[in-house]
C-alpha cells in the first residue's frame, strides 16, 4: 500500500495521514505526483496565456492579477485577524503567569530560592492541574499516547520496544514544553 500524505493549507506542510488529521478542515490529501503534474500543467497555460496576449491585453491582466493579489491579502488579513480573535476567544487562560505571587508563597522562600527555581514550582503546579496531562495519564493503551501525539503536534513517536509508561513521559515532556512557550509568550 502506498504512503498517503495530507497537505496543511495555510502552511503547506505535509503530514503522514491520519484519520484524526484527514476530519481537520484545514487539512487535504496531497499526493507528489499528482501536485508535480498538477504544477506542470499550470505552468504550461500560463506560457501559453502570455505568449498569445497582445502588450495591452498583457497589461490589462496584469492589473487584474495586482488587484486580485491586493484583495485576496486583504481578505487573508481579515480571515487571519478574525481567526486570531476567535482563537484569543476560545483560548483559556494561561495557566503560568509570570509574576504569580501565590506561587511563591507556595515555595518554601528562603533567600536562596532563584526566579528558575519559581518557574519550576509554578511549571510543575500547573501540570498537576493541566486537562491534557489527567488526559494522558489515564491513558492506557500505546496507540491512545501515539494518538494525541499525532493529533496534538503531528508527529509519531516509535512505540516499539517502549513502554506505556515511558510514551507518556514523551507525551507528558512535550505538554510542560508547549505550556512554558505559552507561558513565554504572556
Amino acid at each position: 500500500m502506498a504512503t498517503k500524505y495530507l497537505r496543511q493549507l495555510k502552511t503547506g506542510r505535509i503530514y503522514l495521514w491520519t484519520r484524526t488529521l484527514s476530519k481537520r478542515a484545514d487539512m487535504v490529501d496531497f499526493d507528489p505526483e499528482t501536485a508535480e503534474l498538477r504544477i506542470k500543467a499550470m505552468r504550461e497555460n500560463f506560457a501559453l496565456r502570455n505568449i498569445k496576449l497582445t502588450d495591452a491585453q498583457i497589461m490589462e491582466e496584469r492589473e487584474k492579477a495586482e488587484h486580485a493579489a491586493d484583495v485576496s491579502k486583504v481578505l487573508t488579513d481579515l480571515e487571519n485577524a478574525q481567526e486570531a480573535e476567535f482563537q484569543e476567544k476560545e483560548k483559556p487562560r494561561p495557566v503560568l503567569m509570570k509574576g504569580d505571587e501565590d506561587i511563591k508563597d507556595k515555595i518554601i522562600a528562603d533567600k536562596d530560592t532563584s526566579d528558575d527555581e519559581i518557574e519550576e514550582e509554578r511549571l510543575r503546579l500547573a501540570m498537576e492541574k493541566d486537562a491534557d496531562v489527567i488526559k494522558i495519564m489515564g491513558m492506557n493503551k500505546k496507540s491512545q499516547v501515539e494518538a494525541y501525539m499525532i493529533e496534538e503536534y503531528g508527529k509519531r513517536i516509535d512505540t516499539d520496544g517502549k513502554s506505556l509508561q515511558l510514551l507518556k513521559n514523551i507525551a507528558i515532556d512535550a505538554r510542560a514544553e508547549r505550556l512554558q512557550e505559552e507561558s513565554r509568550k504572556t
